[in-house]
């Protein structure tokens, strides 16, 4: 490992990556497209209510308007928690232009912890971007694209394993709490599955140094307090999550141990290895039964995979016990991207605490293209290359195989596959083209590519730079500009919803279904004509549906507030709330109400009515003949004073950090010895 200036990057590379990110992004950059799908049906209304809340004075505790009621302070992958959401719903009303901006941002943290982890095998500026760029525009990131807190963990992953080494190398308190914050940063940013296989990842790199430790009769008392205090420090700073997540997880749909189907459509079927030839080949509809299109691409580069060929070739010179274990990891994770298909993943899920909890082993192929990056820029650092003719001649053969898989996965691709649009069509016609002149002149010129760094840095660019873009544009990105949707958000905050809330779902689809593709005239009240039968918060709801179908019928065609069995239910007045709900309604016979929201313990009736469980999920309450008024109060809790301390101890951390750096409290070497 090298030595680096102890910053934690200079000003000058922080730029240069700055400017990487954002070409690489162009689209994102000039606001020229939307992201998709997820990202527009749920993480940012979620934002876009938490910003709403913000600004009205309380914290997103329960949010009224989405999936049917939920504690979205408890969701694990809302965004109250998130700083970087919290701070811009804060002093902003935030839109989809500040959506892209919170993403580019991940990609950008991303960029500099691969910079900075990739730094600890070489100091060659040109191989470092390489690496950086093989990251930020790998098939892993297109395919992800519609799904922010996945895009969270990938700003992140390379930071954690980079202050693990850190700590392992030079045990001290800036490497133990600079690990700390970055933790907190993945778990309340990013998707609980990438901080699951993390922690497995880091304890095989514990127990392997441990063992070396012990090996040379070194202590590794320090090692082990700095690594606590670390996880003492994440622990502190998550907690006021982690106590919300917990009292939410017997509610929780997702967190739970998956007996069903499910985890068969996230893993990574043996024909998605074609995105090695031709990216957008798995993005076909096809595809659909099987894996959702977030978890079908690896596409690392050409350049990459060679360089990665030349490692194996080489694997005796460069066979280390540190090297054996980063590859048993290795070929450990890309068995497991399989999932239930193989005895490993099967295994893992019915053994590994955590492992089966949430439907995602196809997605835990950025860390086996971290290991390839590794690989691959370790080889290419190497002064001694070998590019022997044997090697030279292996390689060009290995370029023919490619450029014969690329014409036969056009074949197949083009005879079978569906692609949503003609567009998308035509752009796996131009890809295909693309990885054809690509793989011919990586055949031609394999010597001069692998050896002249500069050659070797721009061909990579090219190629991970067009093939992003073009995933991106089937996958990643809508057909609406952000002003458009941004229209949509600033008349979202002066919208009511109480006259929507009069009326049966059904009769109101039209007007308030949330589809930014063809309708920006939604109201605040995004749950039932979107989610009625996607919500996968409250396992309640979902049981409700399961056990009876017929309960979608019902809740189409019935307003807010309905009953099974009071006559004439007249409604005069509903109010929502973050905190409250507020009726008047008249009934000409007594009985109960049927209100869709779920029923979650935190409600109480402010007149000590009862609220029961309506088929498993929403608030049923009893009513009289006559005028009724209903005030349900939601229990605030601590969370607020929760939130407060925990961005205390951020600041006391970031002071000590600064000024004991200042005052050489603090070491000021920032990487191994």
């Amino acid at each position: 490992m090298y030595n680096s200036k102890p910053t934690l990057f200079l000003l000058r590379n922080f730029f240069i990556l700055a400017v990487l990110v954002l070409a690489a992004n162009w689209f994102f950059t000039f606001q020229l497209v939307c992201l998709k799908d997820d990202n527009s049906f749920y993480y940012i209304p979620v934002r876009m209510y938490l910003s709403d809340a913000l600004h009205q004075g309380t914290l997103l505790l329960w949010n009224p308007f989405l999936l049917n009621g939920v504690p979205q302070v408890s969701d694990m992958q809302g965004a109250v928690w998130n700083p970087f959401a919290f701070i811009l719903c804060y002093f902003f009303k935030y839109n989809h232009s500040l959506f892209l901006l919170e993403y580019v941002t991940y990609i950008l943290i991303g960029a500099t912890g691969a910079f900075k982890l990739l730094g600890l095998i070489t100091k060659n500026n040109f191989l470092l971007l390489a690496g950086v760029t093989i990251y930020i525009c790998s098939g892993f990131v297109s395919g992800i694209a519609n799904f922010i807190n996945w895009t969270a963990s990938f700003g992140f992953i390379p930071w954690v394993f980079y202050f693990y080494f850190l700590i392992i190398e030079q045990p001290n308190f800036k490497n133990s709490i600079l690990l700390g914050i970055t933790s907190w940063l993945m778990l309340v940013c990013g998707y609980p599955a990438f901080i699951i296989y993390t922690i497995y990842c880091v304890l095989a790199l514990f127990v392997w140094q441990v063992w070396q430790q012990l090996k040379k009769g070194l202590a590794i008392n320090k090692i082990i307090f700095f690594l606590l205090l670390a996880l003492v420090i994440a622990l502190l700073l998550s907690l006021p999550a982690i106590i919300a997540y917990i009292e939410f997880l017997p509610f929780y749909n997702r967190g739970k141990e998956l007996t069903t189907d499910l985890p068969f459509r996230d893993c990574f079927y043996p024909q998605f290895l074609s995105s090695l030839f031709i990216p957008t080949s798995v993005y076909n509809k096809n595809y659909d039964l099987l894996c959702h299109s977030a978890n079908r691409d690896i596409y690392f580069g050409i350049l990459p995979l060679l360089a990665v060929v030349l490692f194996v070739l080489n694997y005796k010179k460069n066979k280390t016990s540190f090297v054996v274990l980063l590859t048993s990891i290795a070929i450990f994770t890309f068995v497991f991207l399989f999932g239930f298909l193989t005895p490993i993943g099967n295994l893992s899920f019915k053994f590994l605490p955590l492992m089966a909890v949430f439907k995602w082993s196809a997605s835990a192929r950025v860390y086996v293209i971290i290991l390839f990056i590794a690989a691959a820029i370790y080889q290419l650092n190497k002064q001694d290359i070998n590019l022997s003719k044997l090697n030279i001649r292996i390689l060009k053969y290995i370029c023919v195989f490619m450029l014969l898989g690329i014409v036969v996965v056009f074949l197949l691709t083009n005879k079978y596959a569906v692609f949503e649009t003609k567009l998308h069509y035509k752009l796996f016609f131009l890809n295909t083209v693309i990885q054809i002149i690509l793989w011919v002149l990586a055949m031609v010129f394999i010597k001069q590519l692998l050896t002249k760094k500069y050659w070797l840095l721009l061909f990579i660019v090219v190629d991970l730079f067009v093939n992003y873009n073009i995933a991106m544009a089937v996958s990643g990105v809508g057909n609406v500009k952000p002003s458009i949707f941004n229209k949509y958000a600033a008349s979202f905050y002066n919208q009511q919803p109480d006259e929507y809330l009069k009326k049966s779902l059904a009769e109101n689809r039209k007007l308030y279904m949330f589809d930014p593709w063809s309708n920006h005239n939604a109201s605040k009240i995004m749950n039932g004509a979107t989610f009625l039968m996607s919500n996968t918060i409250f396992s309640g709801y979902e049981k409700m549906f399961v056990v009876d179908t017929a309960n979608e019928s019902i809740l189409r065609n019935n307003a807010f507030v309905f009953s099974d069995d009071v006559d004439s239910l007249t409604i005069n007045t509903i109010n929502l709330s973050y905190l409250a709900i507020n009726l008047n309604i008249n009934c000409k016979t007594s009985g109960n109400i049927i209100i869709q929201q779920n029923n979650y313990y935190r409600w109480k009736e402010v007149n000590g009515l009862p609220i029961n469980t309506w088929k498993n999920c929403f608030m049923q309450i009893p009513v009289k003949a006559g005028n009724n008024n209903i005030n349900l109060q939601y229990n605030r809790g601590n969370y607020e004073m929760m939130m407060k301390l925990s961005y205390a101890f951020l600041l006391l951390l970031i002071a000590f950090l600064f000024f004991g750096s200042r005052n050489k409290i603090l070491s000021a070497q920032g990487q191994p010895r």
